[in-house]
């Protein structure tokens, strides 16, 4: 039977059009044919590389801080950037760092934290960023190395360690209202990694957080690396400690002054009785979100605690 000729027509005209052959050919699996439409640009032809050094201000990038878990880069760009560092122990890196900034968008006071290092290692690393333009800027392949671990540290015993059984008891709020087991929720502050953080929710010299410690004991010291904002904001000046609050046996500790958010702070905390929770509460700040990239309580190694049952706990409890 012959088909209608306005049928026909209709067909001709859906088979002879360019734009509807590129969309049948890909429905069938098809590659589509190479059309480049009038005044585009290929991706190699639109992006503009170029080197990191044209926006140093006070120099190239410094990798400053350097533990044997983590390092921290410093960099001022002379436009603002969405700052990267690839990093690994050889030129295929395998890692990747970028800045913490909880507004989102490009910026020009730089410290992206990179973690997941390993003791006494040698590591590639490469910064680079991406202004709004979409100029991106590579720096060199540069190397730093890690210190080997210390007799001291693979001893101490982190009894607010989250994966070892430490928990939230309470917290003044977290950013956003997040739970604490989210993004800038309290879990972040006692979960050993310094990537993250927790953010209260503007609580500037009200924030609080109590921790409930992975076993009764005798402390000797903690650490305490307060997190900030770009704007000069979020960083705790001051913070106190009180052990086991709301009981009898609670102590005081502090104030203890943080020099500054570059890292971890240690303090001596010696405890007369073992502990089981343990609050910071911050006495001083410079407002905002204050909040902290890492809190971590230590045992002392050499002294046996009693427990509220009366049994002695020796420590350390564990070995890292």
């Amino acid at each position: 039977m012959a088909l209608p000729i306005i049928f026909v027509v209709l067909l001709l005209q859906l088979v002879t059009d360019a734009d509807t052959i590129q969309h049948l050919n890909v429905a069938r699996g098809n590659a589509a044919p190479s059309v480049k439409p009038e005044n585009t640009k290929t991706v190699t032809e639109s992006i503009s590389i170029r080197p990191l050094t044209d926006i140093y201000v006070d120099g190239p990038p410094q990798i400053t801080n350097i533990t044997t878990t983590h390092a921290t880069l410093l960099f001022t760009s002379s436009v603002p950037v969405i700052c990267s560092v690839v990093y690994g122990p050889d030129e295929n890196f395998g890692q990747i760092a970028q800045d913490s900034n909880m507004n989102g968008g490009a910026i020009v006071e730089h410290r992206p934290l990179l973690a997941g290092l390993m003791p006494q290692t040698t590591y590639q690393y490469r910064v680079q960023g991406t202004d709004a333009n979409g100029v991106l800027y590579v720096g060199e392949v540069e190397s730093f190395q890690t210190p080997a671990e210390s007799e001291a540290s693979a001893t101490e015993v982190n009894i607010a360690d989250l994966f070892d059984g430490a928990e939230i008891v309470s917290v003044s709020s977290n950013f956003g209202g997040a739970d604490n087991d989210q993004t800038w929720g309290a879990e972040s502050a006692i979960d050993d990694n310094p990537a993250t953080a927790w953010s209260s929710n503007g609580d500037g010299d009200e924030a609080f957080i109590e921790v409930s410690l992975m076993e009764p004991s005798i402390i000797s010291n903690v650490d305490v690396w307060t997190r900030f904002m770009t704007n000069g904001s979020a960083r705790i000046l001051q913070f106190s400690l009180t052990t086991d609050p709301r009981t009898d046996k609670s102590e005081q500790f502090g104030p203890f002054t943080l020099p500054d958010a570059t890292r971890a702070y240690s303090f001596e905390v010696l405890s007369t009785q073992a502990v089981e929770t343990i609050r910071l509460d911050v006495v001083a700040s410079t407002g905002g979100n204050t909040g902290l990239v890492d809190f971590k309580v230590f045992a002392n190694p050499t002294v046996a605690a009693t427990t509220t049952n009366g049994s002695e706990l020796f420590l350390p409890l564990t070995v890292r």
